[in-house]
């Protein structure tokens, strides 16, 4: 999922890259701050620069995989009324990890100034968020986020700030749709998106049923099931599945993508918990199958979110993207880079951002074994002062 920029390297020459639709803010690349604390902390990824503020003792921490974190964490020792972050463009904000590093049990509230982006309240346990799991938002044209705490003050902590200069695109059935015998499609920047099924899916004003804006499609006879097709690979966020005729059933979603797990999705009513979409966060994805727990239903659909799913990689100057290969891909055990000429930090995520290996000096064609891994796909990180490089691996 990336995108042609260039980014500058402090006193280095330029470093020529291809971005990602999402930019991590995981305060361990370009990040500036003062020893022993600050008042604040800064970032700059991707042509955008993070800014922390709102204490005088603002640091970077070791987190030590301290409540799914990876890397360095942001924080502050002294107990701040709120802390602000800032963005130096406009960005799409998919999700945060909020921590607490003194361990409070306490409810954050994350108040954006972006377009239509509602305030979200983030619970606590013992300083980290329910299965670690970081709290996702979708709030569109952000520059500033305050953070304030339900005890009036705390030792407010983060990692994992993840942004996008553009946002990711809402097939919502309202732009440049057709609907032709037995399919309803929408074209929207390059990508068609086509529902098909049924030889009557149709068109027609949701009025804001169970949270839909504009049209929704549907089919009024009842099809064992429907599939979502889209014309290239798409990171695919989130969905809302409806029933018109407000039945009581559970959808389930099934994806072609890379490590893309099936979701079941329970409407009442035919409407989903409290009207909101259903979270996905799945990549490379070119097809759904949705099926019924009744065997057929009125499928219904709106606000289909998804992106263009491109490969990563940084290059460091004198190194193309070709001179550094990483073998065998796929694999089933163990792997290999080649290409370096110099030591890497190395780290290797899942597609949920969770931290599966880290070796601070991996060396050229040097053995990395994954057979404890599970099958699908990994993000392979290498780091070093002049630059990122991000590659994909399968594992078998």
């Amino acid at each position: 999922m990336k995108k042609n920029t260039i980014l500058l390297a402090a006193l280095l020459t330029f470093v020529f890259t291809e971005l990602s639709a999402q930019t991590n803010f995981d305060f361990d690349t370009n990040t500036t701050s003062t020893n022993g604390g600050g008042d604040s902390v800064s970032e700059e990824i991707d042509g955008i620069t993070m800014t922390l503020t709102g204490a005088s003792d603002l640091r970077l921490f070791a987190g030590n995989g301290f409540g799914g974190s990876s890397g360095n964490i942001a924080l502050t020792t002294i107990k701040p009324t709120s802390v602000t972050i800032t963005f130096s463009d406009p960005v799409y904000m998919y999700s945060i990890r909020p921590l607490s590093a003194t361990g409070e049990t306490v409810t954050y509230t994350l108040t954006p100034d972006g377009d239509n982006s509602r305030a979200v309240d983030v619970a606590l346990t013992g300083g980290t968020l329910p299965n670690d799991d970081p709290v996702t938002l979708n709030w569109e044209s952000v520059t500033s986020v305050v953070v304030t705490s339900s005890a009036g003050s705390s030792n407010y902590t983060f990692d994992d700030i993840f942004v996008s200069k553009r946002p990711p695109l809402p097939f919502d059935f309202d732009t440049n749709t057709t609907v032709d015998s037995g399919s309803v499609s929408e074209e929207i920047d390059g990508i068609t998106m086509t529902l098909t099924g049924a030889p009557d899916l149709r068109l027609f004003a949701g009025n804001g049923f169970g949270g839909s804006s504009g049209n929704i499609a549907l089919t009024t006879i009842k099809p064992t099931s429907v599939t979502i097709t889209f014309s290239e690979p798409v990171y695919m966020y989130s969905i809302r599945p409806l029933s018109a005729t407000g039945e009581t059933v559970t959808y389930t979603l099934t994806p072609d993508g890379d490590n893309s797990r099936a979701v079941d999705v329970a409407l009442t009513g035919g409407r989903l918990p409290n009207d909101d979409p259903v979270t996905l966060n799945w990549e490379s994805v070119t097809s759904v199958v949705v099926t019924s727990s009744a065997g057929s239903s009125n499928y219904t659909f709106d606000d289909i979110w998804a992106i263009n799913d491109f490969v990563a990689s940084t290059n460091e100057v004198g190194i193309n993207s070709v001179d550094i290969v990483m073998y065998p891909n796929p694999t089933s055990d163990v792997f290999y880079i080649k290409g370096l000429k110099a030591k890497r930090k190395l780290s290797i995520y899942d597609i949920q951002g969770k931290l599966m290996l880290k070796e601070d000096e991996y060396l050229d064609n040097t053995i990395i074994d994954i057979s404890r891994f599970k099958s699908g796909l990994y993000l392979v990180e290498l780091k070093s002062n002049n630059g990122v490089l991000v590659k994909r691996l399968v594992k078998h």
